[in-house]
């Protein structure tokens, strides 16, 4: 069964075919939500987020061709998979949707089998693109964990041992030794990430 937090948008005016796609994709276990016309399915984008688009191209209204320029043209939902399923098997038509940034492109008749599998096949592959984002997250972060305690380690070491000789024995240093220590410091806080030196400088 396909993992029920899937959502997808079946966009198609004919009654029947929409019944049997949605029928077919809730047997293998999708959440699906409708729409008749490009204008509704376009508000349905924005309201259900839906995880793929399976759409028709000729419809009343707002075509299949105008709505998939819609969903590319929106960051939001540029990355959804779009697949045109439609009687229209013109290559024009087909290259006008692949211009457009569809996934695939299906005609009527079709094979139920072909198109669960060229769905299956754009959701993993929607889910391969999110680990490896994920993957490069992960590293980034390490980088700069890594980064950030390199750059603070040496100076803070050198105030936190400057801090305690001052505090151990600065009654009993004369003035040449008070001003080693206080130099010191002022190394420790020179060699200080810029940032957090501006940071710090920043009134409350």
């Amino acid at each position: 069964m396909s993992d029920p937090r899937h959502t997808i948008l079946v966009v198609e005016d004919d009654a029947q075919i929409l019944e049997i796609l949605c029928i077919l994709l809730r047997e293998q276990g999708y959440h699906v939500v409708q729409a008749r016309e490009g204008q509704t399915a376009l508000s349905l984008v924005q309201n259900t987020r839906p995880d793929l688009i399976v759409s028709d191209v000729k419809m009343p209204g707002m075509d299949g061709f105008t709505l998939c320029e819609h969903v590319r043209a929106d960051p939001a939902f540029a990355h959804v998979p779009f697949i045109f399923l439609t009687a229209r098997d013109d290559k024009a038509d087909r290259r006008r949707g692949m211009v457009l940034g569809a996934d695939d492109y299906l005609t009527k008749p079709f094979e139920p089998e072909d198109l669960l599998l060229a769905i299956d096949a754009r959701l993993a592959r929607v889910a391969k693109t999110k680990e490896a984002f994920a993957e490069v997250g992960a590293r980034l972060q390490d980088l700069i964990v890594r980064t950030l305690t390199h750059e603070f380690r040496t100076p803070l070491a050198l105030v936190v041992g400057y801090t305690e000789l001052l505090e151990s024995t600065g009654l009993g240093m004369d003035e040449k030794e008070f001003q080693v220590a206080l130099h010191g410091l002022h190394v420790a806080r020179d060699g200080w990430p810029t940032w957090s030196r501006i940071s710090s400088s920043c009134p409350s």
